[in-house]
């Protein structure tokens, strides 16, 4: 199984990312090397082995969710970099005044 420098170029045509030839060649060449990693990973027999769901196995770690006072709007903008009116203020990204 692997991806062909047509396929990377179409696929970098629908996500307008520009890639000249020696970026095609080396992102090729990287795809399908994580290709064939993976089809490495299938030969792996996992027979009995149970699926992984959980990152968390001890329940002491976790906690209740207990509800805390929070900020008041002075002090939630006491150390921010622009504020106006009660608001956070940021700079304008799409453009505008």
């Amino acid at each position: 199984m692997g991806i062909t420098p047509e396929e990377i170029a179409s696929l970098s045509a629908l996500a307008r990312i520009s890639l000249t030839g020696e970026d095609l060649a080396e992102l090729t060449w990287q795809i399908n090397r994580i290709l064939a990693y993976m089809d490495m990973l299938r030969e792996v027999d996992t027979t009995g082995i149970e699926p992984y769901t959980c990152g968390v196995t001890d329940p002491a770690h976790l906690r209740e969710d207990e509800p805390r006072p929070g900020l008041d709007a002075h002090e939630a903008l006491r150390n921010a970099p622009g504020s106006a009116e009660g608001y956070f203020t940021v700079p304008n990204v799409l453009g505008g005044d």
